[in-house]
């Protein structure tokens, strides 16, 4: 399956980026969060079957992680490593990937 282009750059920056960006290099190591970049790569731009999520709507992201999050989306990896996930954290994630 092909992604679709990715869209064009808001302009509009959300707040908790800077955090968001830790989150996603490093992870919370204590709170058993994985680093993102682990299988999305460090641009976020995906490896193999894992997708390209640099640059993907600010709104999305913090769906598509609820849904992870609670199980509302399956997939195995993505509900495991979403499951201790706050919603603070999703935004700060959301807020770096969409500024990509």
């Amino acid at each position: 399956m092909k992604q679709r282009p990715r869209f064009q750059a808001s302009g509009v920056h959300h707040a908790g980026a800077k955090a968001g960006k830790a989150i996603f290099m490093n992870g919370v190591t204590s709170e058993q969060i994985p680093a993102c970049m682990e299988c999305h790569a460090a641009n976020a731009q995906g490896v193999g079957t894992f997708p390209d999520i640099a640059g993907q709507r600010y709104r999305y992201i913090v769906q598509q992680l609820t849904y992870f999050h609670n199980g509302t989306r399956k997939n195995a990896l993505m509900n495991q490593i979403a499951k201790n996930i706050t919603v603070p954290q999703m935004k700060e994630v959301a807020a770096y990937l969409s500024s990509l």
